[in-house]
């Protein structure tokens, strides 16, 4: 079976023989290189972009003397832009270019000669944005724990140590994920974790909190409700950020339950999942809370601390928080966040009524 890699085409199945699809005429073969051979996730799903795993083709269909040519079509992962928003092309460059500058064992690999492109079709006016990268052999971390269950703690703790080196290396290079999360996780054959999906990939910076109305935040996916830590829905994303989104993963995994589906005690704003995974020693749980503090400056200051401390057995610092001034500062930041908001409806309703006192065909204002 071959796919079209048309988003507007009605009839996307083909079968291995054809060269055009047989609903839309659109070439099935993508820069006589790539043909899509399977969708990775369902293509009716609500999404800003498809997923495909693809054959490149220039590689097995070679006659040259390189070796490499001439192996077995290799395949890869083909991510194609259903709506060309700017927000959203530049997203998929940057995705391009982070991969392509970092080497870790923990993330997929962008070759020199793949990556970032665009295709045109004749049936479409508008260009189709397209990325191609390295297929990570294996399954992600929810369809595990789906078709395996629950994860031990002595398998947690080795893939909590993984992810922590992963997040080291991103963020010592000045890059956040942003958006962590047991489907972005992948597990290869021989046990690696690789961290996927850097489409929300951004340098280290601290946002402000006016991005919170913009289409970046709400729009593209940047918000995985249960994972994503309160300050980025807030429009501020710190390296903390990834750390309590592990916390989160790490908890899924342990109890096979979303957090979203969890209780959270209403003094203290910790989740309540231990009864979940009663068998998770206190050392583990203990870290696992600090890294899903509710406030970014109460968790661990990078994952380098907290790599030193589990690979030596240090327990959680006596010296964390307290819970009443957690809840205080709580309703602190939600304050503030209202009046900003408040201010900024005010500013609006104030700017649209001197609007309407301007006549628009001489430009002068209206005074009462």
């Amino acid at each position: 079976m071959v796919y079209c890699i048309n988003p507007k085409c009605k009839q996307r199945e083909n079968p291995d023989t054809a060269d055009t699809c047989l609903g839309c005429g659109s070439p099935l073969r993508i820069g006589d290189r790539f043909r899509l051979i399977a969708p990775l996730r369902p293509l009716d799903e609500p999404s800003n972009s498809e997923i495909f795993e693809v054959e490149d083709l220039r590689i097995g269909h070679h006659q040259g003397s390189d070796p490499e040519l001439q192996k077995p079509p290799r395949k890869k992962v083909l991510k194609v832009l259903k709506r060309n928003s700017e927000t959203a092309i530049q997203l998929l460059k940057r995705e391009a270019d982070v991969l392509k500058s970092l080497r870790h064992p923990g993330l997929a690999v962008i070759h020199s000669d793949d990556g970032y492109f665009t295709v045109t079709l004749p049936q479409r006016k508008k260009l189709l944005h397209c990325l191609v990268m390295e297929k990570v052999p294996g399954v992600d971390l929810r369809t595990f724990v789906e078709t395996q269950g629950t994860v031990d703690p002595t398998q947690a703790l080795s893939w909590l140590l993984q992810l922590l080196d992963i997040l080291d290396y991103l963020h010592q290079h000045r890059h956040l994920h942003r958006d962590i999360k047991p489907s972005n996780i992948m597990v290869r054959l021989d046990g690696q974790l690789v961290l996927i999906d850097f489409g929300t990939v951004r340098e280290v910076s601290h946002t402000i909190v006016a991005r919170l109305m913009g289409n970046e935040v709400t729009g593209l996916g940047i918000f995985s409700p249960g994972y994503t830590a309160p300050e980025q829905v807030a429009g501020r994303t710190v390296p903390q950020s990834d750390l309590y989104a592990v916390g989160r993963t790490m908890v899924f995994l342990l109890t096979g339950i979303h957090p979203l589906e969890l209780d959270v005690d209403a003094e203290t704003g910790v989740l309540k999942w231990r009864d979940q995974a009663p068998h998770t020693p206190p050392f583990l749980a203990d870290w696992l809370d600090y890294l899903m503090e509710s406030l970014f400056w109460q968790r661990p200051p990078n994952a380098t601390y907290v790599r030193r401390h589990l690979n030596q057995n240090l327990p959680v610092p006596a010296a964390r928080r307290s819970p009443r001034s957690a809840l205080l500062w709580l309703k602190l930041i939600n304050l503030g966040l209202f009046s900003i908001l408040l201010v900024t409806a005010m500013l609006w309703v104030q700017g649209h009524r001197d609007a309407q006192r301007t006549n628009p065909q001489d430009g002068i204002i209206q005074l009462n």
